[in-house]
């Protein structure tokens, strides 16, 4: 009677156990993800945070003004600009001297690719060519018509 008694239990409480465990199981996986949720909560508002204080350092105008020196390199007026170059990585710090203009070396203004021009000048010249086409002596002759067609 009592083996009886022992099994009926046993079968009891794994059938508990049977109805309870995807409930228990759920319950332990929403805990998991609601502690993942919420350290992720936490960490977006830290990010947040540090991203309005660096906001709210562009309100300075000293800040302002050492992110223009540093980042764009500019120079107030009346300040004299130097440029550290390290001295391993150039061998001659002195500028190679350019070369006297010859009666061969004539530059075109309208050539973006002038020898001696910055990058920006070249760009400019580069744009406003932009559209013409050069003046040949094959170009000077008015295009033929195309042949009709029979």
């Amino acid at each position: 009677m009592v083996g009886l008694r022992i099994a009926i239990l046993a079968m009891v409480a794994l059938g508990a156990f049977v109805v309870t465990f995807p409930a228990l199981r759920a319950y332990v996986d929403q805990r998991r993800d609601l502690v993942a949720l919420q350290q992720e909560a936490a960490e977006a508002h830290a990010a947040t945070d540090n991203l309005q204080a660096e906001l709210d350092r562009w309100d300075d105008p000293a800040f302002v003004e050492a992110q223009a020196r540093e980042r764009l390199g500019f120079v107030m007026p009346g300040d004299i600009a130097f440029k550290v170059v390290d001295a391993e990585k150039v061998p001659a710090l002195a500028p190679a001297p350019r070369p006297a203009p010859s009666a061969s070396m004539v530059v075109d203004p309208q050539d973006p690719s002038a020898p001696g021009d910055p990058w920006y000048t070249k760009l400019e010249r580069s744009i406003l060519s932009l559209g013409r086409q050069p003046a040949t002596p094959d170009d000077a002759s008015p295009p033929s018509p195309d042949p009709p067609i029979p």
